[in-house]
């Protein structure tokens, strides 16, 4: 196999290492030149040059690169058989678009098979690949049935067979990468055969010091960015696809510096002249770039069965054991909802609140007008006040010069802590009325609330310690809303509190999803890979307590459609391509997987999954009161500071705790988990308390800007 350098200006900020012998060969080279050396790799396949940023990272075992495997017509013909495939294509709703708009999407054909016999009753001839794809997969096993392997003795060797199993994944911009921490556990006898079209792409990888999920460490030396041209062919095998992390490179690195670009044009647009006439590298808004990763498993039913089949069947039976309750006391009893607010933009207007508030039947009517309300108003401090020297603090004026920034940090002037004595005066009032306008049976969310002021600034974490405290809340569970946050659509909390009281050995937090968490696994495997994924599909939960009927949840269910009856056309064609990106990306494809596995039909009860998350989201949740209380905000672990989120400080140490005790065990004693009805749709949604403008300001704001338009 032939080894070459890329030139420097490809990786402007890589620090190129070498092997001593060959340091005044690579200096004496003249500039862009490729330096060809031959590599002793023990390769299965012969290989053309591969190009690459790091020669001292060869022999990499196992890894060989074809290019021109495909031609120029051929790769546009597979781009049209995902873009416009008909209702009947395997790959079907394959589309580039939806939230967010530069975000990877994945369609995975498992179990592909081709049978000589019409008439055999094989239940896997039914999953047959669609014969678009067949010249490709022909394709590839001609390359790999060239080559054997060895396996156990040294007088048996088997065959590479044919590709079951397709992953498509696509990357634009600056799209996740979707690194693979270590590639999946396959056969010794397995490969992957990735197809590169669309654009030219690095293949970045890593080799880390043990093989280990939990070894983030990596070896120096052994880092490499490998150019990937369109058209060609990575096969993986052994070490390269057991021992290496890898991933499709897609950082912002790969444009030109602005110092490079002399003819006025978007740097984003310019790409980057690759060597020999190999054309360019690009990362602007014409770049895409499709993998097709084509793999052979020895036998997928039987990977598919132990890995996720066993797994579901191993969480549910140990659901099972867990302590039953047989009465389920009623919603009130179990539950207190605390609400956090602080000075905001609206003050004195109560809107903010009184928006979210109206949100909370969404949650059912003992959620809004039965449970224990707590509002608690935090503190803040005076921009002119004066900082003790003692403590070596700037002025607060010199931090916070923006309004909003300022407020949010608890700073405001004297005419905005004006406004906010005179928010929590109203806020009052409107809880007083509500408790006198209920006994005359007028039905109010502010209704049995109380609001508590504290005399100073906390931030939202400390004062959320102060609110989960015994003389506030009495209840084994909390429900935390942010003054800002609402409930978008009907929402289980009564159902999501059983499955809690029924698994609390498990289950400490559940959060309602969010847009920005709609696509948790697919978050997951960006950051951590396949294989992690896959231990992380074992202790997902579903418990039977949210086996909920499909005419309410799930994507045709009545919550979904009347949310999308109450928003603009403009909201409403974004959620119906957020709907369509969900079910073509992991979240939803998992669930569909599941449901063939269990041979379940979700028709008339849909099972809504409780998925772990290393995330502890301030998103409204639900959570044990003790939970907060006795581990949380224990005072020894620090996990919570003063005047930030809970989230900001927390979720790194979930993260740490994950990568000392493995996933399971690290994850396991925070217990945080998100809710999802796979209907591809969130539960809640934001309104920018920093922001908002009450129907007055609006009507001011519209007056103003016509008065200028006219002037002009």
């Amino acid at each position: 196999m032939t080894i070459a350098q890329l030139p420097p200006h490809i990786e402007t900020d890589l620090t190129r290492t070498v092997q001593n012998t060959k340091e005044e060969q690579i200096q004496a080279r003249p500039a862009n030149k490729l330096e060809k050396v031959d590599a002793n790799n023990r390769n299965f396949l012969a290989s053309d040059p591969i190009y690459t940023t790091n020669l001292s990272a060869f022999p990499i075992e196992g890894l060989s690169l074809h290019h021109d495997f495909i031609s120029d017509d051929e790769m546009h013909m597979l781009v049209d058989l995902l873009d416009t495939g008909d209702e009947n294509d395997s790959l079907k709703n394959w589309k580039y678009s939806g939230f967010p708009k530069r975000r990877k999407q994945r369609i995975i054909l498992q179990n592909i098979h081709e049978t000589n016999n019409e008439n055999s009753d094989d239940s896997t001839c039914s999953q047959a690949y669609d014969k678009k794809w067949e010249w490709l997969i022909k394709r590839v096993h001609n390359l790999t049935s060239k080559s054997s392997i060895t396996t156990g003795n040294d007088d048996i060797k088997e065959h590479f067979q044919k590709p079951n199993v397709i992953l498509v994944e696509e990357y634009r911009g600056a799209s996740p990468s979707g690194a693979n921490v270590f590639e999946p556990n396959l056969d010794s006898t397995s490969y992957i055969a990735e197809l590169i079209i669309g654009n030219h792409t690095l293949q970045s990888y890593k080799r880390p010091i043990e093989r280990s999920d939990e070894c983030w460490d990596l070896i120096p030396d052994k880092n490499t960015k490998i150019l990937t041209l369109k058209n060609s062919l990575l096969v993986k095998t052994g070490e390269s696809l057991y021992d290496w992390r890898c991933n499709n490179s897609s950082s912002l690195q790969h444009w030109k510096n602005k110092s490079e670009i002399n003819d006025g044009s978007d740097k984003y647009l310019v790409g980057l002249d690759l060597p020999d006439g190999m054309g360019k590298l690009t990362r602007g808004k014409d770049y895409r770039c499709i993998s097709i990763k084509m793999r052979y498993d020895a036998n997928p039913e039987k990977f598919l069965e132990h890995e996720v089949l066993n797994g579901v069947k191993k969480r549910l039976s140990t659901l099972k054991v867990n302590r039953q309750v047989n009465y389920i006391p009623p919603l009130s009893d179990l539950l207190t909802i605390i609400v956090t607010t602080s000075p905001i933009k609206s003050n004195p207007s109560t809107e903010v609140l009184e928006k979210a508030f109206e949100t909370f039947e969404l949650a059912g009517h003992d959620f809004a007008y039965k449970c224990r309300k707590i509002i608690m108003c935090d503190g803040l401090r005076l921009q002119e006040d004066k900082v003790d020297k003692s403590k070596k603090q700037s002025k607060v004026t010199k931090k916070h010069s923006n309004v909003k920034q300022a407020l949010r940090n608890g700073i405001a002037n004297h005419d905005q802590a004006k406004k906010y004595r005179l928010f929590k005066i109203a806020l009052m009032k409107l809880c007083a009325e509500a408790d006198v306008n209920f006994s005359k049976g007028e039905l109010s969310p502010f209704y049995n609330t109380k609001v508590v002021e504290l005399k100073e600034r906390h931030g939202y974490g400390f004062a959320l310690r102060e609110a989960v405290q015994e003389e506030h809340v009495t209840t084994p569970y909390v429900c935390v809303i942010q003054h800002d946050r609402t409930f978008m659509r009907k929402t289980p909390l009564y159902e999501v509190v059983q499955s809690m009281m029924n698994h609390s050995d498990q289950i400490k937090y559940v959060g309602m999803n969010m847009r920005s968490n709609l696509l948790l696994r697919d978050i997951f495997i960006g950051k951590y890979g396949r294989v992690s994924y896959e231990e992380l599909e074992k202790i997902v939960i579903r418990p039977p307590e949210l086996n909920l009927p499909a005419s309410i949840y799930g994507r045709n269910g009545s919550s979904v459609k009347e949310m999308v009856s109450m928003v603009s056309d403009r909201i409403r064609r974004n959620i119906i391509e957020l709907q369509k990106t969900y079910f073509n990306c992991q979240q939803g494809i998992s669930y569909l997987d599941w449901l063939k596995d269990n041979n379940l039909d979700d028709s008339e009860r849909r099972q809504c999954t409780l998925t772990p998350t290393l995330f502890w989201y301030d998103n409204i949740h639900v959570t044990e009161s003790k939970h907060y209380r006795d581990f949380i905000f224990d005072p020894k672990f620090k996990m919570v500071a003063r005047g930030g989120f809970v989230e900001d400080k927390l979720s790194p140490v979930i993260v740490r705790s994950v990568e000392r005790r493995g996933l399971s065990k690290g994850h396991e004693r925070f217990g945080c988990y998100i809710l999802d009805d796979h209907s591809g749709m969130f539960f809640t949604g934001h309104l920018d308390g920093g922001s908002y403008l009450t129907a007055e300001e609006k009507e001011a704001l519209i007056r103003k800007q016509s008065l200028q338009r006219k002037q002009k």
